[in-house]
């Protein structure tokens, strides 16, 4: 028979689930499911929201003492029309006063939403904002770091400038053309001198030779 309930529930189309009359006894049941769930605790819009519904439409659609015929989307539109309906009431008693009015199990329970309703919105507002400022914290950090490099960049360039600039650059010796001329023609001096010694210190040597070659012919005539 659970099994069978479950395969009800999830076969409920669109369709039937707007053809179901919603009764004083289903505002109750459906106040008390969304009051254990709490759908608000996640953003509107979110798969986790969304989950939570749909879980509250399968266990509508299974119990056992009030026929449910709904769907998830058909839930939360219904849900939605309530809260609003009640804040349209407590609107309007606002406006009475010292009129004396009770309250519904129905209107307790939707209280007690609301405020927790309330609650969670102020709760994802502070931390939205929270999340804003960290982030704006955080790029203000990155651009003061930033400025903090360049500086430190900048400040090291012009160091090292500095320290180039006093740096005295070596003199470099330049010779005129005059000095290179006069170099060059002496050590051509130099060679031919060089030349002219070892030319003489040939010749002698062999004058030497023939003057020995011929003291041993006359030498040699005598004998």
């Amino acid at each position: 028979m659970e099994d069978h309930t479950s395969s009800c529930a999830a076969s409920v189309g669109p369709s039937t689930a707007r053809n179901m009359e919603w009764t004083d006894a289903h505002d109750i049941q459906l106040a008390r499911e969304v009051l254990v769930s709490e759908p608000f605790r996640f953003k509107p819009r979110t798969v986790e929201r969304g989950k939570v519904w749909q879980e509250i439409a399968n266990r509508l659609n299974e119990n056992r003492l009030i026929h449910f015929r709904v769907t998830k989307r058909s839930t939360s539109e219904h849900f939605s029309l309530l809260l609003e309906k009640f804040k349209a009431k407590r609107k309007n008693e606002a406006k009475q006063s010292g009129v004396d009015v009770q309250d519904s199990e129905l209107d307790v329970a939707m209280e007690e939403i609301w405020e927790k309703w309330q609650e969670a919105e102020s709760q994802d507002a502070t931390c939205d904002m929270n999340k804003k400022q960290i982030e704006a914290d955080k790029a203000s950090g990155e651009e003061v770091r930033r400025k903090a490099y360049e500086k430190l960049g900048e400040t090291s360039k012009r160091k090292m400038e500095e320290e180039a600039a006093e740096v005295k650059p070596r003199k470099s010796r330049r010779y005129g053309s005059d000095t290179i001329e006069f170099l060059r023609e002496k050590v051509k001096q130099d060679l031919a001198i060089r030349k002219e010694e070892l030319r003489e210190g040939k010749l002698g040597g062999e004058f030497e030779v023939s003057e020995g070659r011929i003291a041993e012919g006359s030498t040699a005539e005598n004998h």
